[in-house]
């Protein structure tokens, strides 16, 4: 009976984002140096039955208020072996944009995505589908990422508008290959769409690329390469005023 109950319990895990600072600037109104909790995550996930499940992550932070990263519903019985997911969700857009603040490599999210998709990098509402290209290769893998999520960027992004009128499409592939034991490479390219304000037209294309190499020196040590690139196309309208 004990063992049944447990069945109903969701998986609980907490994470907590500890930085310090050195600094000697004159402008840190809260004190040059400092040790603080910059994020606590707490993630809940959960069978829903053997083909789907529930994953949420809800973040606690002492400079932030309160934030429900992602919420979502992953299910793997669709046709052709493809998973869907549904909910609020961090798109696999490029490498950083989907991998929460902690489990990243650096301190920071890359400036790069900072910069056009906001300061921890995306998260939105919306609908993906992932599956598996064949490829006559065993060392080489395909994976073709498409979804349509929520319009606008997160806080500072300046690659959409901040209107979640019109919703935002993405694609991305991803190629993973095994170069050998202990070093493999990965290369993807994705493709964004959305809009800039609040009207009905989708002025802004960004295409991406990242590449990251690998190579583990022990199983548990490894160095590791990666870089992202983005580069937009947007439709802007001038005037010239004349005398």
């Amino acid at each position: 009976t004990a063992h049944s109950l447990s069945a109903f319990n969701p998986e609980i895990g907490v994470l907590v984002d500890i930085v310090g600072q050195l600094s000697e600037s004159s402008a840190d109104g809260e004190g040059n140096d400092k040790l603080s909790v910059r994020e606590m995550e707490l993630v809940f996930g959960h069978p829903i039955d053997p083909y789907s499940r529930l994953d949420v992550t809800a973040s606690f932070s002492d400079f932030e208020a309160a934030n429900l990263e992602e919420a979502y519903i992953t299910h793997w019985g669709l046709p052709w072996e493809i998973k869907g997911r549904l909910g609020r969700l961090k798109p696999k857009i490029g490498k950083a944009v989907a991998i929460h603040r902690d489990s990243l490599d650096t301190v920071d999210e890359p400036l790069v995505v900072s910069s056009y998709l906001g300061a921890e990098g995306l998260s939105r509402t919306g609908v993906e589908l992932s599956g598996f290209l064949p490829a006559p290769w065993t060392a080489v893998t395909h994976e073709l990422i498409g979804g349509v999520i929520e319009g606008g960027v997160g806080e500072g992004g300046t690659l959409f508008g901040a209107t979640r009128r019109r919703p935002s499409f993405y694609t991305h592939l991803k190629n993973f290959w095994d170069l050998s034991d202990t070093t493999n490479a990965e290369f993807g390219v994705t493709h964004l769409v959305g809009s800039k304000d609040a009207d009905s037209s989708f002025e802004v294309n960004a295409l991406g690329l990242d590449a990251t190499l690998t190579h583990f020196i022990t199983p548990t040590n490894k160095l590791k390469w990666q870089n992202e690139l983005y580069l937009q196309d947007r439709d802007e309208a001038f005037s010239v005023a004349e005398d």
